[in-house]
């Protein structure tokens, strides 16, 4: 009569199939980080680019309804003159009247409110911390974040214009992660002031506050 045979796992196999075991863990372990990771910096890529729509569209808000600030006192051509030139690239003494001021890195403006006062509203670009950073007088501070890159311009239309209407020129750029793909985005847009406008090509315009 034969022995039965005993089936079973040896110490030896037993080890080996724990070790598959361990080995597809980790792998599967590995394999869901990295899809978070992922996901978490697709998330992050796509409020980057959400941000640098949120700036352009408050900047234009702002900006659209901005003009320079005239003091009771300030004599004709005082006022003539900022008219003339409402929006400068180098500061000014900080005294009235004070006109708009554009930078690479920042925007100085000015806006009246429903109630005649003034609100004071700047725009700056940290490059090292990568935002955007919008201060006012009157409302709490807003940040921007993500921006790669930024840049403020100010230029005029020379058709059909006289004296020539300064118009702001802002681009920002950000990167966006898609289907594991990392794209760079540049979004710009150009805005001019209604009033700033208006006043320019309002011959009898007359400085009055």
């Amino acid at each position: 009569m034969k022995a039965r045979k005993i089936s079973g796992f040896t110490f030896v196999e037993a080890l080996v199939a724990l070790l598959i075991v361990s080995a597809l863990l980790i792998l599967v372990g590995r394999i869901v980080s990295s899809v978070r990771s992922s996901v978490s910096k697709g998330v992050a890529n796509l409020q980057n680019l959400q941000q640098a729509r949120s700036l352009l569209n408050s900047i234009r808000r702002d900006f659209i309804v901005s003009s320079p600030v005239y003091d009771r006192n300030d004599d004709y051509s005082s006022r003539a003159k900022v008219r003339m030139e409402p929006v400068v690239t180098q500061k000014t003494s900080g005294k009235f009247p004070q006109p708009l001021f554009v930078s690479d890195d920042t925007v100085l403006l000015y806006k009246r409110l429903a109630d005649s006062s003034i609100e004071s509203v700047s725009y700056h670009f940290d490059a090292r911390a990568g935002r955007i950073t919008r201060t006012s007088d009157k409302n709490p501070e807003r940040v921007f974040d993500g921006i790669k890159k930024a840049s403020f311009k100010v230029y005029s239309l020379h058709e059909n214009l006289s004296p020539h209407v300064p118009l702001l020129w802002v681009s920002v750029t950000v990167e966006h992660t898609e289907a594991g793909e990392k794209q760079v985005f540049d979004l710009a847009t150009t805005i001019g002031s209604s009033i700033i406008c208006k006043d320019i090509n309002n011959q009898y315009w007359n400085g009055t506050r």
